[in-house]
């Protein structure tokens, strides 16, 4: 009789090489280089090639050569006539970019382009919202200028189209002082677009229910 021996250990099963994960990098968006002659806005090439030296983990030196790549006609000959100092450090590139070619405005021209935005007849609130954090983006810019986030939180309440959500966000406002413009944005956008189908019913469900609840809380009850 054969006898099989047995050492009792479970068999190694061989591990099937699955397949080879693969990254795919998503492809550079091509940053488009400033002139300064060719209606190319400064403040959106200086947000883009910020963006790209961070993901590009480029610093100093490295980060001033990239700039001045991307940079053509007047405004690669105005840094490059500026010393050395300023053209190897990035900060100050982008400054001397803004302050030669970007858009010149006062803080007074600035503010009344603020009181003067409202929101349009076709335009969306979240189109409106926008156009009012643009304007904030220029207030940060300029020295002595008030707030831009309460600037433009005042702003947002008063130039909205629809009378109802104006006066609901006023009184929202009220309530809560210490809330942030996102904060009452996003209150705003909650309660639907202009152009949902069941706004209108949902604002004027909002003014019914308060209206009923002041008076409500006006009413006093006395026991006889």
């Amino acid at each position: 009789m054969n006898l099989r021996w047995s050492s009792g250990w479970p068999k190694q099963q061989k591990k099937s090489k699955g397949p080879n994960t693969v990254y795919v990098l998503p492809p550079e968006t091509k940053l488009r280089s400033l002139s300064g002659a060719d209606g190319c806005q400064v403040d959106s090439f200086i947000e883009d090639v910020r963006t790209a030296m961070k993901l590009r983990k480029l610093t100093r030196v490295s980060a001033a050569d990239f700039i001045i790549a991307h940079l053509d006609g007047p405004a690669r000959r105005e840094i490059r006539h500026r010393p050395s100092k300023l053209s190897s450090d990035p900060d100050k590139i982008l400054d001397v970019l803004r302050d030669m070619f970007g858009e010149r405005y006062t803080l007074g021209s600035l503010m009344r382009q603020v009181c003067n935005c409202t929101q349009g007849d076709r335009e969306s609130t979240s189109d409106f919202d926008f156009r009012q954090m643009a304007l904030a983006e220029k207030l940060s810019m300029i020295d002595d200028a008030p707030n831009p986030e309460r600037t433009i939180r005042e702003q947002f309440c008063d130039g909205l189209r629809d009378k109802t959500l104006r006066r609901e966000l006023k009184r929202l406002l009220k309530d809560e002082v210490d809330m942030s413009y996102i904060q009452l944005r996003d209150w705003a956008l909650d309660m639907g677009e202009d152009e949902s189908p069941g706004h209108g019913k949902r604002m004027a469900a909002v003014s019914l229910e308060k209206t009923i609840g002041d008076k409500l809380s006006g009413n006093s009850f006395h026991s006889t």
